[in-house]
């Protein structure tokens, strides 16, 4: 019987110099690779076929797909000048690969924060790794980890726009009143942060954290809330606005970050609680948020 095809690939049969038909060949080299190919392709799937369907649908791939969002967020993912992914999730992200020996891919198509969540609801990513606060809401549609970080909400207030609030003593019953314009990013979990903390005042959805922070400057808002890593690095980048500007993080306000999974991947959702309880017990986890999050506090309550 002759072969004709190996690997996907056909082999024709072609005329010979006389007109007849001869049997196509591959160079030594070819075959060998080709046959190599298909042997790894065939253990893979194999090894894979005994595990529960979450897990095989990574290894049998190869490849981990990580949902972030489109923007960069500095200190979690964000391109440094020589274009390589950075930061906390991106590190996260690769070791997890590297202990399952799988290749990684990033998906940043998402624009907002659900976005990200809708990514993974979807079943178009196998995680999501994206700075992402573990809320009730988002947990209807999603399974979350147990969380990798944990971050605050804290505030930038218009001192000219909050001085007749008399913050010092209680921010929140500060802000929390008719008239209060507290600014958030549209998409994220502070909208929900912002409406629960703050239910008297006027919830504004900003497009992004720039545009939000324009609109505190300009006078259009009171306040902008946000988690406290992004708070202190604006405050770091911009200390000339400390006239106009003051910032603060809200006591005993944390704000989680975990990991998304798909609803139905419990073996999978298993498998990363196991490997974060080994990052924390081994160091790992505590010597990626030194590197990543270390950083100067940003003062006290506002």
């Amino acid at each position: 019987m002759t072969r004709t095809r190996l690997v996907g690939v056909a082999l024709a049969r072609r005329p010979g110099p006389g007109g007849g038909r001869s049997r196509a060949r591959w160079p030594g080299w070819a075959r060998a690779v080709a046959w190599l190919a298909l042997l790894l392709g065939v253990l893979r799937v194999a090894g894979a076929a005994d595990l529960p369907p979450d897990m095989a649908r990574i290894l049998g791939r190869g490849e981990l797909r990580v949902a972030m969002h489109r923007d960069d967020q500095p200190k979690f993912f964000a391109r440094g000048p020589t274009g390589e992914l950075d930061g906390l999730d991106v590190a996260l992200a690769r070791d997890i690969a590297a202990t399952l020996k799988v290749g990684v891919r990033f998906l940043r198509e998402a624009d907002t924060f659900d976005g990200v969540v809708d990514v993974v609801a979807r079943g178009e990513a196998d995680v999501a790794l994206s700075v992402l606060s573990r809320t009730l809401p988002r947990a209807q549609r999603v399974r979350f980890t147990t969380p990798y970080a944990e971050l605050h909400q804290a505030l930038l207030l218009n001192r000219l726009r909050a001085a007749p609030l008399r913050l010092d003593d209680d921010p929140a019953a500060g802000l929390n009143r008719a008239g209060v314009r507290v600014g958030v990013v549209a998409g994220s979990a502070y909208v929900g942060f912002a409406r629960e903390g703050f239910p008297a005042a006027e919830t504004v959805l900003c497009e992004t954290w720039d545009a939000a922070v324009r609109d505190l400057l300009a006078g259009l808002l009171h306040a902008v809330l946000y988690d406290d890593v992004e708070v202190r690095a604006w405050q770091k980048a911009h200390p000339e606005q400390s006239l106009y500007v003051k910032a603060g993080v809200l006591e005993g306000r944390r704000d989680p970050l975990a990991m998304a999974v798909h609803w139905r991947d419990t073996h999978w959702l298993a498998w990363l609680n196991l490997y974060l309880r080994s990052a924390a017990d081994n160091g790992t986890l505590a010597r990626l948020q030194r590197r990543y999050l270390r950083d100067e506090p940003t003062g006290g309550p506002p």
